[in-house]
């Protein structure tokens, strides 16, 4: 449906508490495919787009975020993940009332 998937970081990391659409660093990563992505994230998904490039800075690096959308094959398969205290699918029309940083926010604006 209208649902995005997003993850509740854990709150000792950067972002801490806040929610994004998960992702995870590719610096070591070469594949880009669904199966890849999902396997990473830990859902299936029936195929993923890459949707444009979103640059953000923070004080002390750049970042180049690849945003990729799909839809999903399969529940959440897990409830966690190492950024990540727990997942949730929000409908768009709720993502107002979650606290969502500059750069989740950029990522949500290419879906």
């Amino acid at each position: 449906g209208d649902a995005i998937l997003l993850g509740r970081r854990k709150e000792d990391l950067v972002f801490g508490g806040l929610w994004e659409p998960p992702g995870y660093d590719s610096a070591h990563e070469r594949k880009h495919e669904a199966s890849t992505v999902g396997a990473t994230l830990g859902v299936r998904l029936r195929a993923a787009n890459e949707r444009g490039t979103v640059r953000h800075v923070l004080s002390h690096r750049r970042m180049e975020v690849r945003v990729y959308s799909g839809a999903l094959a399969s529940a959440v398969a897990r409830a966690s993940g190492p950024e990540y205290e727990r997942f949730a699918l929000v409908e768009r029309s709720k993502l107002g009332s979650l606290g969502l940083s500059t750069l989740a926010r950029k990522i949500l604006a290419l879906c």
